[in-house]
């Protein structure tokens, strides 16, 4: 069967080019098998090491692993940045970028090259969320470089000419973990959205909220046009950022616009906007949210007496049940995209 062929359509960034994971219908393939080599242009090894999601640019792909280990570990600090040809799979060019503090190594929930690279067709940003922000040209060429630290699941974006991406300060211990010692810390040691001039990599402004390292903020575009972002704050290993629930910030000044306490809030997903109404998962329930005013507008159990398709000896049924929360947190987290109509989630305490 003839290979497919490569899209020209550029996915510069982890979030893509909408900054929402979401782009228009193309005519990429829909269906795939990577096993059975069906749909698959080319196939290039990488270390075992996890890997950010690849970006795209033309002739290019970018993704990021940790760095190949000769011996058993749990944790690593360095990554690996590598640059292939998005016809071939050809290595055109690999660069290491140390860490400072070591992070857990191909984690359930991320690692230290898990962050996407960033590119605008000119420069590469690539972030080791361990300790350090490197830009290169798209040949491979240093540029500049920048500590910071920041966090596994941040996904970093080019807008209006700022990278903008988590700014994190209390670090796991020895072994990669987070500890529950961070709990009162004070807003200091808050952890934080931060944007940085691309071409300095001059801190522009850090927000005045509290931000969740679970949190993926997402560019929105109200019906006034101004750009936000959705933050949570809430989740596991006890964060500090306080009040757990949500806020509503500026893109292009990190301001805080409002908040909104939710208690025992799980802040570890993304906040899509539709028709000046933020949409939430809280505990059992799926919450519309009008950003103008910060209010509750409508609030539907995911829950109680909802339809589940199940196997049944006479085939596929659905039924409505009402599902136990085994679990003191939200029944979904971190997995959910609003596609036109439809809000999709993965649950977390139910395998649905």
């Amino acid at each position: 069967a003839a290979k497919p062929s490569i899209s020209n359509s550029p996915w510069p960034q982890g979030p893509g080019p909408n900054f929402n994971f979401v782009v228009p219908a193309t005519k990429t393939p829909t269906t795939w098998s990577a096993a059975l080599d069906r749909q698959v242009a080319w196939k290039t090894p990488l270390p075992e090491t996890g890997q950010s999601a690849p970006i795209v640019w033309g002739d290019r792909v970018f993704v990021t692993t940790m760095k190949p280990v000769d011996a058993d570990t749990e944790t690593g600090s360095d990554i690996v940045i590598y640059a292939l040809s998005s016809t071939t799979g050809e290595l055109l060019w690999r660069h290491e970028i140390a860490g400072s503090y070591q992070t857990k190594l191909s984690a359930p929930f991320g690692d230290a090259s898990a962050p996407a690279p960033v590119t605008d067709g000119k420069n590469l940003w690539v972030v080791n969320p361990t300790g350090m922000l490197v830009c290169f040209d798209l040949d491979g060429r240093f540029v500049w470089e920048k500590p910071i630290t920041s966090v596994a699941r941040t996904q970093p974006i080019l807008f209006e000419g700022k990278l903008i991406l988590h700014r994190q300060v209390y670090l796991p211990d020895a072994s990669g973990r987070f500890t529950h010692e961070n709990t009162d810390a004070p807003h200091s040691r808050w952890t934080q959205l931060q944007a940085i001039d691309a071409q300095s990599g001059e801190e522009v402004w850090v927000s005045q909220c509290g931000v969740n390292m679970g949190c993926v903020p997402m560019v929105q575009t109200l019906s006034d046009g101004r750009k936000v972002f959705i933050v949570g704050r809430g989740g596991g290993h006890g964060p500090p950022e306080k009040p757990e629930g949500i806020s509503m910030i500026r893109v292009d000044s990190g301001q805080t616009v409002w908040s909104l306490e939710l208690a025992n809030f799980m802040s570890t997903q993304t906040y899509p906007i539709i028709d000046d109404r933020a949409l939430i998962f809280h505990k059992g329930d799926h919450l519309w949210i009008d950003v103008k005013t910060a209010k509750i507008t409508r609030q539907v159990s995911i829950v109680e007496k909802v339809p589940v398709c199940r196997w049944t000896k006479s085939g596929r049924e659905v039924q409505h049940e009402s599902l136990a929360q085994n679990k003191p947190r939200s029944i979904t987290q971190q997995s959910n995209l609003l596609v036109g109509n439809y809000h999709y989630f993965r649950a977390y305490t139910r395998n649905y």
